[in-house]
């Protein structure tokens, strides 16, 4: 399954055409992991990415949702499509080449050329689904800012905004880039509060319906180093005697376990 993995990984590379993916960055990770939610629906997190790349050892093998979500993005139905894809290239090309008969080529023509004006026929009823979606949003009629109240975490931000022009009520503020931060606010009024739980460069945005019409970057800092344990919705923080020693940063498993922390992986992966 493992060459499987990196054959799947590798298709999704030449499709990004992002270089070499050892010199990608978080950032990076960060983006794919948009770039899969917005054609999937599902979302994986930069950390699943990472260990699925190969940026962090991890031995287990992922979920058969991870592998499913990956081959979907990549263009197949699903992880055992890509499999039986896969495996029957490998055979097609060591099977001896059989030849068609001129008629037979015709009518393959044919079949990819009636491929083609479906494919450009259901691209031009989306973008006018998408347009009649979205009626007369001008970005230029909205406003966005945020203001933080502390340099601590958790760290409460106060977004400013003016969406009074919005034709729909689907008006949200999105924390970052993960979709799953988005909060449902009112466009008549101009504030709204969130809770950052972790420290970290985030992209905070206004959207209309499913338009993003503003956007900034927004730093959440920290006093100094924190430590915490992921867990979901709020991680668990760690004291600085818990994880700073002399000359080093450790976290011994002891103090995992007296956070009641279990030691296996997540179901994300």
């Amino acid at each position: 399954m493992t060459s499987d993995i990196q054959k799947l990984i590798s298709i999704i590379g030449q499709q990004l055409d992002w270089g070499n993916s050892s010199a990608w960055q978080s950032r990076d990770f960060e983006i794919l992991s948009q770039l899969i939610y917005d054609k999937t629906k599902v979302s994986l997190s930069e950390s699943t990415l990472r260990r699925i790349w190969g940026r962090v050892e991890y031995k287990h093998l992922p979920s058969a949702t991870t592998l499913d979500t990956l081959a979907q993005f990549a263009g197949f139905e699903s992880w055992r499509t890509f499999i039986k894809q896969n495996t029957k290239q490998i055979t097609e090309i060591n099977a001896p080449t059989t030849h068609v008969e001129p008629s037979e080529k015709a009518g393959i023509s044919l079949t990819y050329i009636l491929l083609i004006i479906i494919l450009v026929a259901l691209g031009a009823v989306s973008f006018f689904i998408i347009k009649k979606a979205n009626p007369g949003i001008n970005v230029a009629d909205y406003k966005f800012s945020s203001q933080r109240l502390t340099n601590a975490i958790p760290n409460s931000v106060i977004f400013n905004y003016d969406a009074i022009s919005a034709p729909i009520d689907s008006v949200y503020v999105q924390q970052s880039w993960d979709p799953h931060t988005k909060t449902l606010v009112d466009k008549k009024k101009h504030q709204h509060t969130s809770v950052y739980y972790e420290p970290g460069f985030y992209q905070a945005k206004l959207l209309i319906g499913k338009k993003v019409v503003k956007e900034h970057k927004l730093m959440i800092p920290t006093e100094g180093w924190l430590g915490l344990i992921e867990d979901n919705p709020v991680p668990v923080y760690l004291n600085p005697q818990d994880f700073i020693q002399k000359d080093m940063l450790n976290l011994p498993v002891a103090v995992i376990q007296q956070k009641n922390m279990s030691m296996q992986p997540g179901q994300h992966l």
